[in-house]
């Protein structure tokens, strides 16, 4: 950039400046405005459980405000890579730990954002109740081919049931494997 002062007084002539200018100009920078929030409480049910049910928002220097995006990844230490970030809120099916990250890295006019730690999210397994029916048996006889069983609420259980060894009379507890 060059410049060129001029003046009115006859007794001065135009000048030509011949130093340069540097101009830099920095990507603006956001500041969180609304921290998303995570579903309170999830349960394991099969589906997809969305894991936050607030979006967050973020302040521009204009004063308008951005939507967030949202990324997952294994460990509370470690951020996502930038290209994993999306718009839609992070969705999970099994029980577990999730670390759900959020900020804005796609907007060109301002630098990446990503948050200083992650929102926690833990789905809870499905608490079930196993009944095994009564059974009995005489002294001399097999035990029954299959033990019957209802669960509640229903799920679909691969399920083995047995007993515990002993053939002398009295109660015996049932055991549960699962596949």
């Amino acid at each position: 950039v060059w410049y060129r002062v001029t003046t009115e007084d006859a007794n001065y002539s135009q000048y030509i400046c011949q130093l340069p200018i540097e101009v830099h100009i920095s990507k603006a920078e956001y500041r969180l405005y609304k921290e998303p929030k995570a579903v309170e409480n999830p349960v394991y049910n099969g589906s997809d459980i969305v894991l936050i049910s607030s979006h967050g928002r973020l302040l521009c220097f204009d004063s308008s405000l951005l939507r967030t995006q949202y990324a997952l990844s294994d460990s509370p230490d470690t951020k996502p890579a930038l290209a994993s970030f999306s718009y839609d809120r992070p969705a999970a099916t099994n029980a577990g730990t999730y670390y759900v990250w959020y900020g804005n890295v796609s907007d060109s006019y301002y630098e990446p954002y990503i948050s200083e730690a992650p929102i926690t999210v833990t789905i809870a397994p499905l608490p079930i109740e196993i009944t095994v029916d009564q059974s009995s048996k005489y002294y001399t006889d097999a035990d029954p081919e299959d033990f019957s069983f209802t669960v509640e609420p229903f799920v679909s259980l691969a399920l083995e049931i047995s007993r515990e060894a002993g053939e002398n009379i009295g109660e015996y507890d049932f055991i549960l494997e699962t596949e």
